[in-house]
């Protein structure tokens, strides 16, 4: 039988207290890990669930076309100039692709007129789209380029697609003529729309009673008409800062119309997920019944219309004044040397390279 010294037992006992010491400390550490890495990936997922989760109140994109494809969205109109007058010769898609006014590049499509130097009814285009809209629309309209030229009369609308003009109500959300810089938004209705005086930013084209009073037959055809007091929200000016958004945010209650330039256009219409509780700030027009009315009651089945009418009422019946007005400091006479504008449409077409529309895209919510 061996003896056991204690010097042994406490050497032994030692050993044993620093390696029960040893794996607790790393259980420990092993456990703090886990829980912090629990914690972590619980942080993630709230944060991934908020993202994801953040669009409750979305406007439904029911169509889109970009570049080319905004060809298949529109009908090309082969039709007369109606009331308004005007030379534009419209043509269809075939012969504007032969002509040279409608193409694309670089994902934009170009729609613009015939510039051979003389004609005497010059090729335009005037384009009207496939779908129709009614209250619970937002149309979404992405614009580089606008015509800007003496004798132009660009414009983008809305109308009836069936029915006597204006049974069914317009929309002007682009219009003006000659080298005007400051945009142009109407509503034209029947008898009984008269629009509220606020909720929006732009200055009313009529003085007088009349001034809010959408009645085309009351107002010699010109219903509710509003001007931009942006000095870039057409021509020149809109183009050189690389055109902007347009939107029409159409319900029961009003119509709104926003202008947003390249540099300002709001997040969330950017990423094509326009929210519809957005602050956009006040719209260019608001064209909302003083009466309560539904524009609905007003304003049916419409389809998007963009034209470029050449002379016509509005611009020949400014050539000869300066618009200070519209941001045109001097007359069309005065620019051209043309006494008329027919004169200079028929004689000019190599001064007209900036009549032309480049539209990066169209896009329809409900």
């Amino acid at each position: 039988m061996h003896s056991v010294s204690l010097s042994n037992i406490r050497f032994n006992f030692t050993i044993l207290l620093v390696f029960i010491l040893c794996f607790n400390a790393l259980f420990e550490d092993s456990e703090a890990k886990k829980h912090h890495k629990k914690k972590k990936s619980k942080r993630k997922a709230r944060q991934s669930g908020y993202i994801s989760g953040g669009g409750g109140n979305l406007w439904t994109l029911k169509s889109e076309a970009s570049g080319s494809q905004i060809t298949d969205f529109f009908n090309f109109e082969s039709v007369n100039q109606g009331s308004q007058g005007g030379i534009a010769q419209y043509v269809d898609l075939e012969e504007g692709y032969r002509s040279s006014i409608v193409g694309s590049k670089d994902g934009t499509l170009y729609l613009g007129v015939d510039t051979t130097k003389h004609a005497e009814n010059r090729k335009s285009i005037r384009i009207s789209s496939k779908d129709t809209f009614s209250p619970g629309t937002l149309l979404v309209v992405d614009i580089l380029h606008m015509p800007a030229a003496c004798g132009a009369w660009p414009a983008l609308w809305t109308v009836a697609k069936d029915g006597e003009w204006p049974e069914h109500g317009e929309i002007d959300i682009i219009e003006g003529v000659n080298m005007f810089t400051q945009n142009s938004l109407s509503a034209h209705t029947k008898t009984g729309f008269w629009m509220k005086s606020t909720g929006f930013h732009s200055k009313f084209m009529l003085d007088g009673d009349q001034q809010t009073n959408c009645d085309a037959s009351a107002t010699n055809d010109q219903g509710c008409g509003l001007r931009d007091p942006s000095q870039a929200s057409f021509g020149e000016p809109f183009n050189a800062a690389k055109g902007g958004i347009h939107v029409m945010e159409w319900t029961n209650e009003a119509i709104n119309i926003f202008f947003f330039p390249r540099d300002e256009v709001p997040g969330d219409i950017a990423s094509g997920h326009p929210s519809k509780s957005s602050s956009w700030g006040q719209p260019r027009a608001r064209f909302q019944g003083s009466g309560g009315q539904s524009t609905g009651d007003y304003f049916k089945e419409h389809v998007l219309v963009i034209n470029t009418n050449l002379c016509g009422q509005w611009p020949e019946g400014v050539w000869n004044s300066a618009a200070t007005y519209a941001g045109q400091p001097k007359s069309c006479a005065a620019m051209t040397g043309y006494s008329t504008c027919q004169d200079f449409i028929a004689n000019a077409g190599d001064q007209l390279h900036e009549a032309y529309w480049a539209i990066k895209s169209v896009k329809v919510y409900n």
